[in-house]
């Protein structure tokens, strides 16, 4: 995941998920690793790091100011053990990520995407989390307390066979953000419009070229509306829809 974590500098820096030979019988063990931005392209890595359960298997991170303060957290969902774990930042790049300091949910079945944003509530100033599984959408609903704290977690079906990646982005400008995802056997780009007190519409459902393996959510064409990016693995193209919300 990329983002400016020590703010030392206009150099973005990196956290990955890393894996380590370590111990006699040698062993593959993951680690969480920051590497500091050097700001010409090279990075430097950081003597932090700390070792992480094997029976996780981390599938995704994001970063997010979870507490609302100016440092950026990580969430990491968790394959297998069907959960997310949040590090919260320490400041100058450093992170909570001790087994006993980094505090772990549960989500569902096969998280293999994460990604945070205020979901609930414009006004709030605490993200939310939301992880997409391997039959639906896990959305994690923050409380304004002095912990980070998150309320039942709810669950959104979707109409698709299984979807590969996700975004989240205010589609329609109502301030509010809503779910996109792809599927990549279905060959479609599939937009929830978020309509407020945790309800969602019906499925909008967009074809791509064949066999999408990711997308990207960005105003591409600069007319203040989000559009929808795929890169196609199976087809070797990529598909650009264009928000016609702006175009009216």
């Amino acid at each position: 995941v990329v983002q400016d974590f020590n703010h030392e500098s206009d150099a973005l820096d990196l956290v990955v998920i890393g894996r380590w030979t370590v111990g006699d019988p040698p062993e593959s063990v993951p680690f969480f690793q920051p590497f500091t931005g050097q700001g010409d392209g090279t990075f430097k890595m950081d003597t932090f790091h700390e070792p992480v359960n094997p029976e996780k298997n981390p599938s995704a991170m994001a970063a997010a100011k979870l507490t609302g303060k100016s440092n950026y957290d990580i969430v990491m969902a968790n394959a297998g053990t069907n959960d997310v774990t949040l590090f919260f930042a320490k400041g100058l790049g450093l992170f909570s990520a001790k087994d006993n300091e980094a505090p772990n949910f549960a989500v569902g079945a096969a998280p293999q995407k994460v990604a945070a944003a205020v979901i609930e509530d414009p006004d709030d100033t605490r993200p939310d989390i939301v992880t997409l599984l391997k039959t639906g959408v896990a959305i994690m609903y923050s409380e304004n307390t002095i912990d980070v704290t998150f309320k039942t977690v709810d669950y959104l079906g979707l109409s698709e066979p299984p979807a590969n990646d996700m975004a989240l982005a205010d589609m329609n400008g109502d301030g509010y953000t809503d779910i996109i995802t792809i599927s990549k056997s279905a060959s479609r780009v599939t937009v929830y419009l978020n309509l407020a007190f945790r309800k969602y519409s019906d499925p909008f459902v967009f074809g791509t070229g064949k066999g999408p393996a990711s997308l990207v959510v960005a105003d591409l064409n600069h007319d203040s509306c989000m559009d929808v990016a795929t890169a196609d693995e199976s087809g070797e193209t990529v598909t650009i829809l264009k928000n016609l919300l702006c175009s009216k």
